[in-house]
């Protein structure tokens, strides 16, 4: 009797992770790259955006109280001096390391009205690089050459893009030659190879939502496509990065930290909003293996922590083989360890 019973119930177990496997056969997108397996946590608080040093051993992060770099575990934290009444924020470590791009504004001013600065990382030799209000999202280019960004023409109280200065731009590392290369977008990336370069855009429509989109510029033509994927959101983008072989991009979108896949579209979110957290601002370490993100977890009505966080990805080419193959093995893969 007590075999008959044992026999029951594990066949019923095995049936019920037999049609969850199939589930997430049919659901989760072709060769998925990486799935999250830790998430340990970094200081200091709060943090709002941040970038990888190229070596991958620090961090340099934008706060309410400056400009910082710390060791990617959190410790040796050291402020960059700025010696300004600033607001500045979206940094981005140079590709040789020694110069940090910057977004914001000097002596006040609406955040609105922001321009693109460089400053060594020794906090000496700060420049403003436009002198446009609006231009924001700076991203260097892999050789270090040249930046792209996007601008917003605005109007204090009310979002307006000006035909004539809105879009995704792109000048010298110094400032100069600066050149027009979409009407439209925002969050510019440049890929590894530096041949294209990722951006994002949405139609807002009364309701404050709108069809959000990808798009990738080809650099060497100039032909634009739009990837297929599209969705509807409340929100925005936070960010977009790409993978260090150029396949997939990671993006912050209304919250959740999803991946993109560059050739045909599909995409699918490996952090998701859950219980009050919500995820922005990604960043992949240089060798791919790690990403960072900020986490805003609300305590209150009133108040809220911003901290970096770490995801330690696991590399599984074959992702389908093996839910089909090893069901209860991909399930406890598949089981999201989030230590918070």
């Amino acid at each position: 009797m007590r075999t008959r019973y044992l026999r029951k119930h594990l066949t019923a177990c095995l049936l019920a992770v037999c049609l969850a496997s199939f589930l997430l056969l049919l659901f989760l997108p072709e060769n998925q790259p990486f799935i999250v397996i830790d998430m340990p946590l970094v200081d200091p608080d709060p943090v709002y955006q941040f970038d990888w040093s190229p070596d991958g051993n620090k961090f340099v992060c934008s706060t309410e109280g400056g400009i910082f770099v710390m060791n990617a575990d959190g410790s040796n934290i050291t402020e960059i001096l700025l010696n300004y009444s600033t607001w500045l924020t979206r940094p981005r470590f140079s590709p040789d390391g020694k110069r940090i791009l910057l977004q914001g504004v000097l002596d006040g001013g609406y955040i609105s009205d922001s321009n693109i600065y460089v400053v060594n990382l020794d906090g000496t030799g700060l420049r403003q690089l436009t002198s446009v209000n609006g231009s924001r999202d700076p991203d260097w280019s892999p050789d270090g050459g040249r930046i792209v960004f996007a601008r917003h023409g605005t109007r204090h109280g009310a979002a307006e893009i000006d035909e004539g200065l809105g879009g995704i731009w792109v000048m010298d590392a110094d400032g100069s030659n600066q050149r027009r290369l979409t009407e439209i977008g925002f969050q510019p990336a440049w890929s590894p190879d530096g041949k294209s370069i990722a951006y994002a855009i949405q139609d807002v429509n009364a309701s404050l939502s709108g069809i959000l989109s990808i798009h990738i510029l080809n650099l060497d033509d100039g032909r634009e496509r739009q990837l297929p994927w599209t969705t509807e959101l409340p929100g925005g983008v936070t960010g977009i990065d790409w993978t260090p072989d150029g396949r997939w991009l990671i993006a912050g979108i209304n919250e959740h930290i999803y991946i993109i896949n560059v050739d045909r579209g599909y995409s699918q979110w490996i952090i998701p909003s859950l219980l009050g957290r919500y995820n922005m601002y990604p960043r992949l370490s240089p060798d791919g293996t790690t990403l960072a993100y900020t986490q805003l977890v609300t305590i209150s009505h009133y108040t809220a922590t911003l901290k970096i966080h770490l995801a330690r990805l696991a590399i599984i080419p074959q992702f389908k083989f093996i839910v089909a193959a090893s069901p209860i093995l991909a399930l406890l893969i598949l089981r999201r360890k989030h230590r918070i």
